[in-house]
């Protein structure tokens, strides 16, 4: 059995992924998706932590019965915050070492990695307040916490390392969750995707290997916006950007700039809520290079 589970981001529900499902039905291929509304809309301002415990338990309940018959093969896709919920998952669902899971894909598609604090401005400051008085989502992406540096300790780094594949989807120009947060890389890498035949660079994925990180120094200098805040953040995202990029990635990025804010749903062709504007074309090219990555690891799984 090929499964492929899907978690929405902040504030969004499963029917985000629809054009993605409808492209990987497309292909032909025998594909179960799972995905679930538990924690749909404002559920998401629960935190990181404890929307993933929710999730966590619905899908052992539904794998595990599954496990004790059948070999499956899984593909994990998380947008947005969603990418970090999974990685909060790992450590939690049983299934994920029983013997007969093996885990292809871990995507991730415009996922903070390293919090949102890079947007700055107004929207930081919205972001930021909101993490004060209600939203415990948007303290752990502010990094006034210790949530995401939790999810890169050494138990979630071992879980991330169980893929076969661990890719990364970003929008260059994406103005909700920077373009550095998203592909783990410092200002100077980001700045060389900034040109026009940078999508020509990127029709392939690229690959990040351990070997290619560099310095504390040039790290906080990259993410100085966290640092105008304190040291401990600074040394918070230091610690982070390590620890992921201790694991070999695969970055895969598209170019929306047009879209402005839109840019962070179309990336899914997420169903535009509250932008009548949305590109529907535009979306459905992104979704469909997520399904295509998804179908590339189930046809050709690495060994």
């Amino acid at each position: 059995m090929d499964l492929v589970v899907l978690q929405h981001g902040s504030h969004g529900e499963y029917a985000d992924f629809r054009t993605v499902v409808e492209e990987l039905k497309k292909s032909g291929h025998k594909i179960e998706t799972w995905g679930t509304d538990s924690c749909k809309g404002f559920g998401t301002d629960k935190g990181v932590e404890a929307v993933a415990a929710t999730i966590a338990a619905e899908l052992d309940e539904y794998l595990l019965p599954l496990l004790e018959e059948m070999t499956v093969r899984v593909c994990f896709v998380g947008h947005s915050m969603g990418g970090l919920i999974i990685r909060a998952m790992l450590t939690k669902i049983k299934c994920l070492g029983h013997k007969n899971l093996v885990p292809l894909l871990y995507m991730s598609v415009a996922t903070p990695h390293l919090g949102i604090r890079q947007i700055g401005g107004v929207k930081l400051t919205f972001a930021y307040l909101l993490g004060k008085v209600y939203s415990q989502a948007y303290a752990d992406l502010c990094q006034d916490n210790e949530t995401l540096s939790l999810l890169c300790d050494a138990s979630h780094i071992e879980a991330l390392k169980r893929f076969q594949v661990r890719t990364t989807m970003v929008n260059i120009h994406d103005h909700l969750v920077s373009f550095g947060t998203a592909a783990m890389l410092t200002r100077e890498c980001c700045h060389e995707f900034e040109h026009e035949d940078a999508c020509k660079k990127l029709r392939k994925p690229i690959l990040l290997t351990p070997s290619s990180v560099p310095s504390d120094d040039t790290i906080r200098d990259s993410y100085k916006r966290i640092a105008d805040f304190g040291n401990l953040r600074a040394n918070r995202v230091v610690k982070q950007f390590k620890a992921l990029r201790s694991l070999e990635w695969e970055l895969v990025a598209v170019d929306l700039a047009h879209r402005g804010n839109a840019a962070h749903a179309d990336i899914i062709a997420r169903p535009g809520r509250g932008d009548k504007t949305r590109n529907v074309e535009v979306g459905r090219f992104s979704a469909s290079r997520v399904a295509q990555r998804i179908l590339e690891c189930l046809n050709h799984p690495q060994h």
